[in-house]
């Protein structure tokens, strides 16, 4: 039997054993740089694939915390651009689990990640384009992201910030000195 045929039969309390056993273990410190390794190419698509079934299934059930704390959200923000349709869809899969977990999805740097990636952007085109079960992980991926705490705290923090530079833009030309350039505020 394969890992995720494994992971997916497992129920109740079965869940929580897994999950904090991936958590003590040193798999997933493994694991995502050995994805990482094997490339994004023709001839390692199906490991790839592979590999990405099972992060994503453990991302399902409970690890979500270990899997990014591992790197597993970059690897797959990463994968979100590959030219193979599988390691997309597996890309996306992740993605809907780890902000499935509310957990992952409460913290402010996944969701800054996911910002800085451009994932919604990238996610609602593999959704448009992709094949019914992407289209539906799409859908997922995209609710999860959008209904997230930390995206509401995190595009208040980016108002936060334009009002700020429009205000200290506002002063500087009513007192006659040129606003501060936008790099010079964030340095500052």
């Amino acid at each position: 039997a394969d890992f995720a045929a494994v992971v997916e039969g497992i129920r109740g309390d079965g869940e929580r054993v897994v999950m904090n056993t991936v958590e003590e273990s040193a798999l997933l410190v493994a694991i995502v740089p050995a994805l990482r390794r094997i490339g994004d190419t023709d001839a390692t698509e199906a490991l790839l694939c592979t590999g990405l079934s099972g992060l994503v299934n453990l991302a399902g059930f409970g690890a979500g915390r270990a899997v990014f704390a591992t790197g597993g959200l970059d690897l797959f923000l990463e994968l979100l651009a590959s030219p193979h349709p599988n390691v997309q869809f597996y890309a996306v899969a992740g993605i809907e689990n780890l902000t499935a977990n509310i957990d992952v999805a409460s913290n402010p740097e996944v969701y800054a990640k996911l910002y800085d990636a451009r994932a919604e952007q990238f996610i609602e085109l593999i959704g448009d384009v992709g094949r019914p079960w992407e289209q539906t992980s799409s859908a997922d991926a995209l609710n999860n992201m959008r209904k997230s705490p930390a995206r509401l705290w995190y595009h208040a923090a980016l108002k936060i910030q334009a009002i700020a530079r429009g205000h200290v833009a506002r002063t500087s030309v009513a007192r006659g000195v040129a606003p501060p350039s936008p790099s010079a505020i964030s340095q500052g």
